[in-house]
């Protein structure tokens, strides 16, 4: 996995390819960005600007704020890429162990699959619509593990299973923003209040 420099460092080669900046500048440009990769694009446009200028990447603030804009969006595409390929990877190896254990629970017993080895109802649906689908596998072991036989239950269960699956800081809160939306009471009664 490429550190955070070398990913800016792709970002920046991909948004301004006539253009080249030295490592000092690129260490400088990524200690703009906070330790977990988040972005406040003011701050970051701000001590970024006199460089993107400088090495004529913008004619002024405004020019360098878009293209700081535009490098910042090419940094979380990377940094979601690398993330996908890693969790590719780990999903392929997990599923392959729940096979193996599936299919070794199931010929020590002679009998077929329960509820306890079977798909979670829903929840592969979930995860894509949540693009965090590489974490399928992880996610089947988890619900096995905890007997959770559908959706709903991890729901209920939403930040347990957050740190179970290691969510990146944007991909916990969009879970977890889903389970509260979907929690939300449906109506309620206009113009009645408590005690009346």
């Amino acid at each position: 996995m490429l550190t955070a420099a070398q990913q800016l460092k792709r970002a920046l080669e991909q948004e301004l390819p006539q253009i080249t900046f030295d490592e000092d500048v690129i260490e400088y440009f990524a200690g703009q960005i906070d330790v977990d990769g988040d972005a406040d694009e003011d701050t970051v446009a701000e001590a970024w600007s006199p460089f993107l200028i400088s090495h004529h990447a913008a004619s002024d603030d405004e020019g360098a704020r878009e293209v700081c804009r535009n490098i910042l969006g090419r940094l979380r595409s990377l940094e979601s890429a690398d993330a996908d390929s890693k969790h590719a990877a780990d999903e392929a190896a997990a599923s392959a162990s729940a096979r193996a254990e599936a299919a070794e629970a199931t010929s020590s017993r002679g009998c077929q699959p329960n509820s306890e080895t079977a798909e979670v109802s829903g929840l592969s649906e979930w995860l894509a619509e949540l693009s965090v689908s590489g974490y399928l596998a992880k996610a089947q072991l988890w619900c096995k593990e905890k007997k959770i036989a559908d959706v709903a239950d991890v729901m209920r269960r939403s930040e347990e299973f957050c740190d179970a699956m290691e969510f990146k800081k944007l991909e916990r809160k969009r879970l977890l923003k889903d389970c509260v939306s979907r929690q939300a009471p449906t109506s309620a009664t206009p113009g009645v209040t408590a005690g009346t």
